[in-house]
C-alpha cells in the first residue's frame, strides 16, 4: 500500500528503495509457498522412509511395505504437481532429487511420470513428453500382489514420448527406447540398439552415444573418434 499511496501522490521518489526491492518481494512470495511445501513433504518423506525404507519385491496389499508405498505417494502428490508448475525449469528436478530420485548431468524430464523410489538415471539421459517410468505395478490375480523393482539407465539414454518403462528395466549406454513401447518387468535394453514395440524389441543398430569400445564415463570419447578420422585421412592422402 506505501507504494501505491507514493505512487499516486507524485512522491514515489522519497520511497525508492521499496520500487527497488519490488521485484525480489515478488519472486520470493510467489516461490515461497512451493519452498515451504517441498520442505514440509521432505520431512514427511524422510519420516515414512526412516519407517518403512523402500525396497524391492513382491508383497500383499495389507502389508506394511505397500501402506508406507501408499503413504508416500499421497504425501508426494501435490508437491511434485506444484513443481512441475512453478516457472522455473530447475525447480522440479530439485523436487526429484530431494524425494530420492537419482540424476546425473543434466538429464531432460520434460512433462514425464517417474517414480520417485528407486529410481537411478546416468548421465545426460533424456525422457520424452508423457514417457511413464514406473518402478512399481500392481499384480493381477486373488490376492493382487504389489511388485516393485529398482529400474537403472546407464549415461546417454533416450525414452521416447509415450514410452513405458516397467518395474526392473535396465537401459545400458547409448540405449534408444522408442516412443510409444513398452518393456517387459526387468527387460534389459542392450547398449547403442534402438527398441520399440510392445513389448519393445531391437530395431536397428544407432549409431551410438558411445562408441564401440569405449566407456561411457570417458569424457572425451567423441573427441577422440574425430581425431583418430583426421589422422587415418592424413595416411591416405
Amino acid at each position: 500500500m506505501n507504494l501505491i499511496e507514493s505512487a499516486l501522490s507524485g512522491l514515489w521518489w522519497e520511497q525508492w528503495w521499496l520500487w527497488v526491492i519490488l521485484p525480489l518481494s515478488i519472486f520470493s512470495t510467489v516461490f515461497l509457498f512451493p519452498l515451504l511445501t517441498l520442505l514440509i513433504t521432505v520431512v514427511i518423506i524422510f519420516f515414512s522412509k526412516h519407517r518403512h525404507p523402500p525396497r524391492e519385491g513382491v508383497f500383499h496389499l495389507d502389508s506394511p511395505e505397500y501402506r508406507a508405498w501408499e503413504f508416500r505417494q499421497h504425501a508426494l502428490l501435490f508437491a511434485i504437481w506444484l513443481g512441475r508448475h512453478v516457472p522455473l525449469p530447475w525447480i522440479d528436478m530439485a523436487f526429484f532429487k530431494l524425494f530420492g530420485v537419482q540424476l546425473k548431468g543434466n538429464p531432460v524430464l520434460y512433462d514425464t511420470w517417474v517414480d520417485t523410489e528407486l529410481i537411478k538415471f546416468g548421465r545426460d539421459n533424456m525422457l520424452s513428453l508423457n514417457a511413464v517410468v514406473m518402478s512399481h505395478i500392481i499384480l493381477p490375480g486373488n490376492p493382487r500382489k504389489f511388485l516393485v523393482q529398482c529400474i537403472e539407465t546407464s549415461d546417454f539414454c533416450i525414452i521416447g514420448a509415450e514410452s513405458t518403462a516397467a518395474p526392473g528395466t535396465k537401459l545400458e549406454p547409448g540405449a534408444i527406447f522408442g516412443g510409444g513401447s513398452v518393456t517387459t518387468v526387468g527387460q534389459r535394453l542392450e547398449s547403442n540398439w534402438i527398441y520399440g514395440g510392445n513389448p519393445a524389441k531391437k530395431i536397428v543398430k544407432s549409431s551410438g552415444a558411445v562408441p564401440n569400445g569405449e566407456s561411457a564415463a570417458a569424457p572425451h570419447t567423441s573427441q577422440r573418434t574425430v581425431d583418430q578420422r583426421k589422422e587415418s585421412r592424413k595416411e591416405e592422402k
